[in-house]
């Protein structure tokens, strides 16, 4: 493939200044290549799981750029919705909508967060859906500087890293790419920032994680082409009041341990603790390393016991610190209070001002036939009006996104490639990080949505992403050189929108074609007389399909390269015992002898409950899934089954058991149903 690249000098902003921002059309068709069960490419579980041939790497996401503003969104110092019926519009859509992203309440933080405008209790979910989708990413990581687009892919990951989700990651993306997979988790998932105190979110997943049901391998061209990952749900797991910023935490709260660089300048626990003692310590006059002068200022008195982190968080005025201080309050709480007196705050109303609405769009099945999933209305929009912020992240060079096997060759693409925009005449690409990504095309050149056309485009942000402006006159290896994303992109609806109404852009002629000499050239995998998809396998309680039961204790089951098995479990002191530390023909055995020697009760293996309630997939953790087999029914128990254990594939975390280097049976009976 010919790579063109764009003159080092020119800028972004001329770049984008046409019409023809769709993807390079030498990558249409690229196949990508099943390989073992081990999922290299394209193995997903849940836990019977589907990978799709013939992914097509034609931009079923690759939209057209519009950068001018037009005549509904213009350029001016003025506001962009002028008329008085614009303005009503979104008077309503500002009443109705309560998750938004606002300038962050973290002090020295100029980014956003995210933020509710209603009380929400304990337990309760924060969007009205699920969160869009998940896109996997997938064996990303290689050791060889030698691999083609070495220092590309370094610099993709450089900026990424701090976006996708590397815990937390669903155990049907984790088994996709074998030890490196990550999830890039769209929307608003993307967004919260941050906080290891003040951190509220609890996710799961959706009853359908995984719905690979959407299209028909056999005879749908749009087959691999887009996620079958359904995001997450996201829950509060402590109340928040109106007004409140939403946090979550990354997981970087201890200083000896890997903090990225952005977290040189923020507060760690132990700032409040440290904290909390000395302002305790005041209050008993047990501590004299900071006082209150004549004026009532704070004045640090030994400035070896308090770092600067701990003193922006004492209170810095006498007035401060008798409101911060009374004589019941305890530690824990104390600490609590240094936490939210950090932040700034932020009124409902002040967040409506100067936020972005982030309910606009909900995700729900295209009304486009195998289309996946689209973005609904979920306000009734009116003409010119914003809909959604569509932060971007850029990938400088795309071939970053390819994939290549342990000799050199290439073996795939990245299904990300599939939900950025991409221009024909450069390598950069830019991918959208809200529910902005699941527009689908439609032209008044087809008629695919209906005589009236898309509803909807892009265009370069209008002054809510002040960096924006500056990086569009980046020139591509200043941008190549940036740690962090700059630039935006906005939605407008180009004519009124009903509730409900599925919003569409127009992806421009030239991804049009690419998509039509697709189709014209698609040709589906050999058919598979037993295929069932992964949402059958799994929606099937009892019982489990013949194709998936080996029905032999010596036989584990053979696994088609589109779906395999795996079973809730962790290890116990069981899979230590001195019976898996021999050397034995155990195949030789009868049934019975070996049921007797390597089979144990398997009903404690469960998923953990989820706020109060029975556990079940969408709330487990990550890695708790081992591959297995399903064997049998258990004879006494037809609602639960006898199942073997295969080794986990992250031995960095389990360790290899010793039933696997003995090459010995790991057996379960009366193993629940629910855990397959």
């Amino acid at each position: 493939m010919s790579i063109r690249k764009v003159k080092t000098q020119q800028q972004l902003s001329k770049l984008f200044a046409d019409d023809a921002y769709v993807h390079d059309n030498d990558d249409v068709n690229e196949g990508t290549k099943l390989r073992t069960v081990w999922g290299q490419t394209f193995k997903r579980i849940v836990f019977f799981t589907v990978a799709c041939v013939s992914f097509a790497v034609i931009m079923v996401a690759l939209k057209l750029i519009q950068p001018r503003h037009t005549d509904f969104m213009t350029a001016s110092s003025k506001t962009s919705f002028t008329t008085t019926k614009l303005r009503k519009a979104l008077t309503e859509t500002q009443t109705q909508c309560t998750v938004w992203i606002a300038p962050s309440s973290l002090k020295g933080v100029n980014g956003y967060g995210t933020f509710t405008t209603r009380d929400l209790h304990e337990g309760e979910r924060i969007l009205p859906s699920h969160d869009g989708l998940g896109v996997p990413i997938e064996s990303y990581l290689y050791d060889d500087d030698n691999v083609p687009f070495a220092k590309a892919r370094s610099n993709w990951i450089r900026v990424w890293k701090n976006y996708w989700w590397a815990r937390g990651v669903p155990d049907h993306v984790a088994y996709e790419g074998a030890l490196d997979a990550v999830d890039y988790q769209i929307g608003f998932g993307a967004l919260p920032n941050h906080h290891c105190l003040l951190n509220s979110l609890s996710v799961r997943y959706p009853v359908n994680a995984y719905d690979d049901s959407m299209v028909d391998r056999y005879r749908d061209p749009t087959t691999g082409s887009f996620s079958y990952n359904m995001g997450r749900e996201f829950y509060v797991f402590k109340s928040l009041n109106a007004g409140d910023e939403i946090f979550l935490n990354y997981g970087y709260c201890d200083r000896e341990s890997y903090m990225p660089s952005w977290t040189a300048n923020i507060y760690m626990p132990e700032d409040f603790d440290a904290a909390a003692s000395l302002v305790k310590a005041h209050q008993r006059r047990a501590d004299k390393s900071f006082v209150y002068d004549a004026s009532g200022r704070l004045q640090v008195v030994d400035e070896s016991k308090i770092t600067p982190l701990v003193k922006e968080l004492l209170p810095q005025t006498q007035r401060r610190f008798d409101e911060l201080v009374d004589e019941e309050v305890d530690r824990s709480e104390l600490t609590q209070r240094i936490a939210h007196n950090s932040l700034n705050k932020r009124s409902p109303d002040w967040i409506r001002r100067h936020g972005m609405c982030m309910e606009s769009i909900v995700p729900k099945s295209s009304t486009i036939p195998h289309a996946g999933q689209g973005a609904f209305a979920n306000f009734n929009l009116v003409k010119g009006e914003f809909i959604s912020p569509a932060p971007l992240m850029q990938i400088v060079n795309k071939s970053a996104l390819f994939k290549y096997s342990a000799d050199g060759t290439r073996n795939g693409t990245q299904l990300l490639m599939n939900y950025c925009f991409g221009h024909k005449e450069s390598t950069l690409l830019l991918c959208p990080n809200t529910n902005a990504l699941l527009i689908n095309h439609c032209s008044v050149r087809t008629n695919d949505c209906g005589p009236n056309g898309p509803n909807a485009r892009y265009l370069w942000s209008y002054g809510w992403d002040p960096a924006s402006d500056q990086w569009r006159q980046m020139t591509l290896e200043r941008l190549s050189q940036q740690s962090g994303r700059g630039l935006a992109f906005e939605i407008v609806a180009t004519r009124n929108i009903r509730k409900g109404e599925e919003i569409f852009f127009d992806y421009g002629p030239e991804w049009e074609r690419a998509w039509h000499d697709h189709v014209a050239t698609w040709q589906p995998p050999p058919r598979d007389e037993l295929f069932i998809t992964v949402k059958e396998a799994n929606e099937r309680q009892e019982p489990i399909f013949d194709s998936l039961v080996s029905g032999d204790l010596r036989k584990s089951v053979d696994n088609s390269p589109h779906m395999f098995t795996a079973c809730v479990y962790e290890a116990t002191r069981d899979d230590d015992h001195e019976v898996y530390h021999q050397d034995t023909d155990w195949k030789q055995l009868s049934d019975e002898e070996i049921m007797a020697e390597y089979a144990s009760d398997g009903s404690q293996f469960r998923y953990p409950s989820n706020f109060g309630n029975p556990g079940d997939y969408r709330k487990h953790g990550d890695k708790l899934h081992w591959p297995c087999s399903v064997i049998r029914r258990h004879a006494r128990n037809n609602s639960t089954y006898v199942v073997r254990i295969h080794q986990s594939p992250y031995t960095r975390r389990t360790g290899e058991m010793p039933w696997f280097r003995h090459k010995l049976p790991r057996i379960l009976y009366n193993y629940p149903r629910e855990s397959i």
